[in-house]
């Protein structure tokens, strides 16, 4: 089993490209000052991805020599440790193409697109959406983008990403291609592209011509696995997921089995879910990887979200805030109290 899985608590680090977000940190202040969650605050999101240029000093292998993890070194952002899944991407800059696994090589330097939450650990580690290789000397980087919106404009389709920050002008002399061959070229709202352009108008939003956009295939949907939950040894019906590298699990079934209390509330559209014990609580909110637990504020490694009719997904990990004990072993997924 890989002990990797299981959901750490996490820090998100400084964003790229001089972006940035809220310190997560919480100062301590007078004794009866409750903290805030700042997915509560009115604060900037996240963005879909961020940037890394570094070279591999490490390639991890499975027992079936599938490349799992690499580890990368680079000297303005440091080492870091990139997840590698089923929908992690491979993109050859020079030739405007797909690639494979094989540009993970020791010594390779490689840019990599990758999520904005990670682990707090030394190094940090995250999930790797997309790597790029195969740079020219005299091009930049091909970006990673989120489609938010396609519309036509005169003689142009225009597609907005980065929070409606970026405008992507793609006009007859723009060519457009699928990452897989018989893959599809459609640029629908949710999708992604890689897109290879040099300037930015300093306009708000920014816009671009870009001279090459690849469109990148749909992530392949998560699929619950076999795998047993037990709690304090006893194995139980509850399914879990295994997300980018993280387990997650229903929050009511797991806390009802463990003999902890669930409350929901619902404000201004926000959902908010609190987890309690006898001694301690924890607090979190939907669509987010903050979780409150007594006056610190810690960072799950992956958002919890509600899927309907109504069940709660939050990585295991959030349960060990209540003292919880959270290890996979070889029979399952263990949660001991």
């Amino acid at each position: 089993m890989r002990k990797e899985r299981i959901a750490a608590l996490t820090l998100s680090a400084a964003l790229a490209f001089g972006i940035s977000v809220p310190a997560l940190a919480v100062e301590r202040g007078p004794e009866n000052v409750v903290p805030t969650l700042i997915s509560q605050q009115e604060a900037e999101p996240l963005p879909d991805s961020m940037l890394y240029y570094g070279t591999i000093s490490g390639v991890f292998r499975d027992e079936a020599d599938v490349v799992t993890k690499v580890q990368m070194t680079s000297e303005s952002k440091g080492e870091m440790v990139f997840h590698i899944s089923e929908n992690t991407l491979y993109v050859d800059a020079g030739k405007h193409c797909a690639a494979d696994a094989s540009l993970l090589e020791e010594g390779a330097g490689l840019y990599v697109f990758h999520s904005p939450v990670m682990t707090m650990s030394l190094p940090p580690q995250t999930a790797a959406m997309v790597f790029v290789g195969n740079m020219p000397m005299d091009m930049g980087c091909p970006m990673y983008h989120e489609i938010e919106a396609v519309e036509k404009r005169d003689d142009a389709t225009v597609v907005t990403t980065d929070n409606g920050g970026l405008e992507l002008y793609m006009t007859d002399e723009t060519d457009v291609s699928a990452y897989a061959k018989d893959g599809s070229t459609e640029l629908k709202e949710g999708g992604h592209v890689m897109a290879w352009y040099s300037v930015v108008t300093d306009s708000l939003p920014g816009q671009t011509h870009p001279t090459y956009v690849m469109v990148l295939p749909e992530a392949k949907t998560q699929e619950e696995t076999p795998e047993a939950i037990l709690i304090n040894g006893e194995k139980q019906e509850i399914t879990n997921r295994q997300e980018n590298g993280v387990c997650m699990v229903p929050v009511r079934a797991v806390a009802e089995a463990l003999d902890l209390e669930v409350g929901y509330e619902k404000v201004d559209g926000v959902q908010t879910i609190t987890v309690a014990g006898e001694d301690s609580s924890v607090v979190v909110t939907a669509h987010s990887a903050e979780a409150k637990s007594g006056d610190q504020i810690k960072v799950l490694d992956a958002e919890v979200y509600v899927e309907e009719p109504g069940t709660t997904w939050a990585p295991a990990g959030l349960f060990s805030l209540l003292g919880i004990s959270v290890e996979e072993t070889a029979d399952g997924l263990s949660f001991t109290k």
